[in-house]
């Protein structure tokens, strides 16, 4: 589809005007309503233009047509024009103030249309900049949210959209959320995605993974799922990975539990380890590598292989 070109030159604020009166009369036609809420969202695509939408009171106008419109085309472009205003950070503390984010997670567990469903998800996303921020979409059952979208039959790019979001919620997480993922079942769906067909979704799933590795509670569960193996095998991959650092990371917080580390050695983990140490130049990773690979009982020659 052809994109809009955005809103330009001396007339915009004319016709942002005339957009948002649309938007407010309750007897304008769904057609109508939704082609200026398309009009709207592609003109946050510029910053400039998302300064004069926010300045002339969209985005409450915006919660509001989330909370009462039932068309999933309004809903979905309602969603993408806040998504868009929340590219900037003063829009994101307007837009969880005005109560955004309960609707947001509200379409998320009743919306069955996927152009919605990414829009609500990409929102979502923007909308966890801040610890603050991410612990308020927690305690809107955000996170359940995405995992049952996780297990559903979606198709992989609405997987990939839901999979970043995951990642921007679970950023830092504080150790009191993880009896609840725990509890979710989000570890296991993470775990059937990063085998997923798609290149992509496996990639986005693992990286769902990483903060998550940081939790000792959850590092068993990890494991049991086949997080060690899944890390081994991208870090493996040729050429590497761009979040190979990363990844080697993961794989090293999960071998501080001794039945992943036990899962190393299947995995072949240890000559990654191994490698990584002869590599070097990772502030930090190689004294953890070499404690990591002395207490896996290495032969002799491969402890020699890591001076």
């Amino acid at each position: 589809r052809r994109r809009r070109r955005p809103m330009r030159g001396k007339t915009e604020a004319d016709e942002v005007g005339v957009l948002l009166r649309l938007l407010r009369d309750p007897a304008a036609p769904p057609r109508p309503r939704g082609e200026a809420l398309g009009r709207l969202a592609d003109a946050c695509v510029e910053e400039a233009a998302r300064r004069q939408v926010a300045r002339l009171g969209a985005i409450p106008l915006l919660v509001s047509i989330l909370e009462t419109a039932t068309t999933p085309i309004v809903l979905n472009r309602a969603a993408r024009a806040l998504g868009n205003l929340a590219l900037d950070s003063e829009n994101v503390d307007v837009i969880h103030a005005t109560g955004a984010p309960s609707h947001l997670v509200r379409l998320l567990s009743t919306a069955t249309d996927p152009a919605c469903l990414h829009s609500v998800c990409r929102t979502c996303r923007l909308l966890c900049r801040s610890p603050s921020q991410r612990a308020s979409l927690c305690s809107l059952s955000l996170p359940g949210a995405l995992c049952r979208l996780l297990s559903a039959r979606t198709e992989p790019p609405l997987l990939v959209t839901a999979l970043r979001s995951t990642a921007a919620l679970l950023h830092a997480c504080p150790a009191s959320l993880a009896p609840a993922l725990s509890s979710l079942g989000l570890v296991g769906a993470l775990g059937a995605l990063a085998s997923h067909p798609s290149l992509r979704v496996r990639h986005a799933a693992l990286h769902c993974f990483l903060p998550l590795c940081s939790h000792p509670s959850l590092r068993p569960a990890l494991g049991a799922v086949g997080a060690v193996a899944l890390l081994a095998h991208a870090l493996r991959a040729r050429p590497p990975p761009p979040a190979s650092p990363a990844y080697l990371r993961a794989l090293c917080l999960l071998c501080r539990e001794a039945v992943n580390r036990a899962k190393v050695r299947e995995a072949g983990g240890l000559e990654i380890l191994v490698g990584a140490l002869r590599e070097g130049g990772r502030e930090g990773e190689r004294e953890r590598l070499l404690l990591i690979t002395l207490s896996e009982g290495t032969s002799p020659s491969m402890a020699a292989k890591t001076r």
